[in-house]
Order: C-alpha cells, then structure tokens, then sequence
C-alpha cells in the first residue's frame, strides 16, 4: 500500500495518505536524484504507487505528443541516444558483475547504490541501536540520502523536520505518532511531523532515508542536542 505521511492528515484517494506529486515527478524525470531514487525504489515494492506512475507517464506521453516538434541540431538525436545507452550500461553492470551476498531483497534501483552486500558499506553509529550508511548521490551536496539500521525495539530520537524527510521501509517495521509502516511503505514527515520512531515486531528496521534539511531535536534534551549536533 502506498503509505505516504504529510502533516498526518489523510487524503483521497482511498489507501492513499498525503499527494501525488513525489509520484509525478518521477514519472515526468523531475525529481533530484536522492527522491527519484528513493521514490522509484518504493514503487518496485508497491503495486500501487507502480501503477500511479505508469498512469502519469501515460498522460505525459500523451500531453508531449500534442507539443510542436522543435528543430535539433544536426547529430543531437544520435548524441541523446548514446548518453541514455551509456547510462544504462552503466547502472546494470554493477548488478550483472556480482550477485547480492547479504540476502536481501532490495529494489533492483537501490541495489545498483548500495552493491552486493550491505555490510560492506561504511556504517557508522548514530546512537544506541542505530546507524547509517550514506549513499552516493549526484544531490549529495543538498540532500542526505542514507540507509538506517534500527534494532528491533530501538527509538530513534524525537525529532521534528525543517524541510522533507522520505522514509521507505525496506526490512522491519516501526511506529510513529502517524501509524505504523512496514516494508514498501513510504513516510514522508515535513514541517508538521514532530515524531519518534520505534521499531517493533521482533525484527530490525532497515530503511532508506531522504533528507533536504537538517532535522531538529524535540525530546527532553532537544535543545541541547541542537546546540551541538547538526543532523540532516
């Protein structure tokens, strides 16, 4: 199910909570590339959100065919065919040079960042029972886009937003103030989302997390914690 979170307030249509725009975007190639990937990896694991992005794509395709052609340069065509042929040589050949060893079953568009096994991925501890590794990212320099391991039954500190924060479940579970969401969901928390995630079910949590800002801390030390740390 397509479990998106805005503010948490529901929104139609049925089985679909906050907006469609993450999903356009996608579907017209609009997003920076740490929300295309985070969005594209939910859709691999949604039917749902599949479907609503073929559906946009559908209706882009039509919209474009109803534009004036424009006149190319002499050789664009040919230079835009090998830039795209190139690109996907590039982001399939990872995936055919070596199996995954860790056993997971990731989205094909994740794996092709995160590699052949997880744990060989530079991990680095957060706080008690949580840690990161960052992926690369052509937005690195704006957005934070990481993998986060919880262990089962770990909170992650209180915290509220200052811009997006795209959470997609990709092992486990957890629970926030706004419900609860296991693997394929899609959170996302902006401004109105002061939250404390806690995993649960007897299984480590491992997400994909997208942020465009730093987050700030709201728990008992909150602001303390700001004083001195700066988490985005």
């Amino acid at each position: 199910m397509l479990s998106t979170q805005r503010g948490g307030k529901p929104a139609a249509p049925e089985g679909y909570v906050g907006s469609e725009e993450l999903l356009f975007g996608r579907a017209i190639g609009a997003l920076p590339e740490s929300a295309s990937l985070a969005v594209a990896a939910h859709a691999e694991l949604c039917p749902e959100a599949s479907s609503i992005v073929h559906r946009h794509k559908a209706v882009a395709g039509a919209l474009i065919e109803t534009l004036e052609p424009a006149t190319l340069n002499e050789g664009a065509l040919d230079r835009a065919l090998k830039a795209i042929a190139g690109e996907e040589q590039a982001s399939v050949a990872p995936l055919a040079a070596e199996a995954a060893r860790d056993g997971l079953d990731l989205p094909a568009v994740l794996r092709r960042y995160v590699g052949p096994d997880v744990d060989a991925l530079r991990w680095k501890r957060v706080m008690k029972g949580v840690r990161e590794a960052e992926l690369p990212v052509s937005d690195g320099a704006v957005c934070r886009t990481r993998l986060m391991h919880i262990d089962s039954g770990r909170p992650v500190l209180q915290h509220g937003h200052n811009g997006l924060e795209l959470t997609l479940l990709l092992q486990g579970a957890y629970g926030d103030c706004t419900g609860e969401y296991r693997r394929g969901d899609l959170q996302v928390a902006d401004e109105e989302i002061d939250h404390k995630p806690v995993a649960f079910g007897g299984e480590d949590c491992l997400c994909l997390v997208v942020t465009d800002a730093p987050i700030r801390f709201t728990g008992p030390f909150g602001g303390l914690l700001n004083l001195f740390v700066r988490y985005k």
